[in-house]
């Protein structure tokens, strides 16, 4: 097994619901589905976080079940 590499992953699962988010202000980014994570290549820690912000209105192209 090497020692060198970074491995990452994530099982997850985010609902929302266009309709319920405000529409006169921002959604805030802890209530947004995210990943925070922290890497040490050698240079001191480094820290990076990934948010995933969903539309405002729904797509035309998205299926419905």
């Amino acid at each position: 097994m090497e020692r060198e590499g970074l491995s990452l992953a994530a099982i997850a699962m985010d609902y929302y619901a266009p309709e319920l988010l405000p529409t006169d202000q921002e959604l805030p980014l802890d209530e947004c589905f995210h990943v925070d994570w922290g890497i040490d290549a050698g240079h001191g820690p480094r820290r990076f976080a990934l948010y995933v912000i969903p539309p405002r209105v729904r797509s035309a192209k998205r299926a419905t079940t």
